[in-house]
């Protein structure tokens, strides 16, 4: 990492899959790369929500065709800075868990948000999350 200015070529480094972590993304932070923050699971091919600013460490806002929700225990919604589960949905979002019956039922539901058909299922990530409204 105390190398990467030595590639004067690079620069955007984009992440995938996890959030980055505060430590990396301060040592990220640092170069004169711009980074570009991209978050999802497998179940919704990989990316699903994109940070583009630099400048702080979230994980941003769902790309095109993508809902993002975050619910409480009972999958309600949650208003601004609660806690709660991420679910994602829309058109990256896999069918399921091939002769998985027990956790597709668990991780994928159906939409109780939904008004389109392209995002009839909710995918629960288990991860915790709040919203926070930074504008933009």
């Amino acid at each position: 990492m105390d190398d990467l200015d030595k590639l004067e070529t690079l620069r955007i480094i984009s992440s995938g899959g996890e959030k980055l972590t505060d430590e990396l993304f301060n040592k990220l932070k640092k170069t004169d790369k711009r980074i570009i923050n991209r978050y999802g699971s497998t179940e919704t091919t990989i990316v699903s929500l994109v940070n583009n600013n630099s400048q702080d460490n979230n994980i941003g806002r769902p790309i095109s065709n993508m809902k993002a929700y975050i619910l409480d225990n009972n999958h309600q919604l949650l208003p601004i800075e609660e806690v709660g589960e991420l679910c994602t949905s829309g058109v990256g979002l896999s069918k399921g868990y091939l002769n998985n019956l027990e956790l597709n039922e668990e991780k994928f539901i159906l939409n109780p948000y939904s008004q389109t058909t392209w995002d009839k299922y909710l995918y629960k990530t288990g991860d915790l999350v709040r919203y926070i409204n930074i504008g933009g």
